[in-house]
């Protein structure tokens, strides 16, 4: 059996309620057979705080953990990481950051075990993520259509107030 890469943003009120509402919607997609290679595999994760890794984007950093294992006996004097698509300029990573980015990583890398996680909601990705779930909640949702074709939203407006982002990744068996 092998193992794929996920990594899935949700938003709830809490990192339980984010990972519960993403990991409920991929079974909805892929299935509760097993071995989907998603999230739908983990049953748990584990809250790390952002490692500082300048010029990275939180999917960025999750990335260099899935991809990047180093153990202390072959720790290379300079770790940098070429970021997939867009800008693909090599970044070196901090050496402060290590530390925290090896934890990370093998827990990320565990694809029988829970997945990683961070809080990016004070992120711009975050943000951006947090927009993104208000315009789909304004489309979305139970609204009543009158005989001109006004839609009234039936229940209140969508609103981010106590709602927070959350990057889930890691290795999920397939």
């Amino acid at each position: 059996m092998g193992a794929c890469d996920f990594t899935n943003t949700a938003i709830g009120t809490s990192a339980e309620d984010a990972f519960n509402r993403i990991t409920e919607s991929t079974r909805y997609e892929y299935g509760h057979g097993g071995y989907t290679g998603t999230i739908a595999e983990k049953h748990g994760f584990r809250v790390f705080p952002l490692p500082d890794v300048p010029g990275l984007t939180p999917s960025q950093v999750a990335d260099f953990c899935i991809s990047n294992l180093y153990d202390d006996e072959d720790d290379p004097d300079t770790w940098t990481f070429t970021p997939r698509g867009g800008d693909q300029t090599p970044v070196t990573i901090p050496r402060e950051a290590r530390r925290d980015l090896r934890q990370v990583a093998r827990t990320a890398n565990d694809k029988w075990g829970d997945a990683a996680c961070f809080d990016i909601t004070g992120t711009p990705q975050g943000q951006k993520a947090l927009e993104q779930w208000v315009a789909t909640e304004q489309r979305t949702g139970a609204f009543e259509v009158d005989r001109r074709g006004k839609r009234t939203r039936l229940g209140p407006e969508p609103t981010t107030a106590g709602k927070r982002v959350f990057l889930f990744f890691g290795m999920a068996s397939s």
